[in-house]
């Protein structure tokens, strides 16, 4: 009945741990699985902070939409947009009576090239369609009047007819 301890298989049995679940280790895979939701909520927080949008920006105009506005030119605003696949474009800040819009017009590198000038305080007249933007209201302006000058900047399905 004793055991030999040259005995192979009695020495195993010493040495195998105890696998019975302890309270201790249904903590750590929570504790764990807490951790990992904390680092995502708090990567995803960091992301927002630093303007990375977690949705498609693409801009198509929509002809069907298209409408006319008038209003006055506010100011000038030059970004990277999607209305021109990401390249510095240059927008107008237009109010009307009722709302303000962000016009945007064409990459900034065309408008130079056209020397198209426009002045703050100057009224015009927008034809395009509308676009959302940085949570902003935007026209992607097909057409612009002032006075009696028209300055076509897209054809009828949206497509930029100037060029540098």
């Amino acid at each position: 009945m004793f055991s030999d301890p040259l005995d192979p298989l009695s020495q195993i049995a010493k040495d195998k741990p105890d696998q019975t679940p302890t309270p201790e280790a249904g903590m750590r895979s929570f504790s764990l699985l807490f951790g990992i939701l904390g680092a995502v909520v708090v990567i995803a927080g960091l992301l927002l902070v630093f303007g990375v949008r977690f949705t498609s920006d693409v801009m198509t105009y929509d002809a069907s939409k298209e409408f006319v506005v008038t209003g006055t030119i506010v100011g000038f605003d030059e970004f990277a947009c999607p209305a021109s696949d990401g390249e510095l474009e240059r927008h107008v800040r237009f109010k009307t009576d009722s709302k303000e819009y962000e016009v945007h017009l064409a990459p900034s590198r065309v408008m130079r090239s056209v020397g198209w000038q426009f002045n703050v305080g100057e009224k015009m007249d927008v034809r395009g369609a509308p676009v959302r933007f940085r949570g902003k209201d935007g026209i992607l302006a097909r057409q612009i009047t002032i006075g009696d000058n028209i300055y076509t900047l897209r054809n009828q399905s949206g497509q930029l007819l100037i060029q540098q």
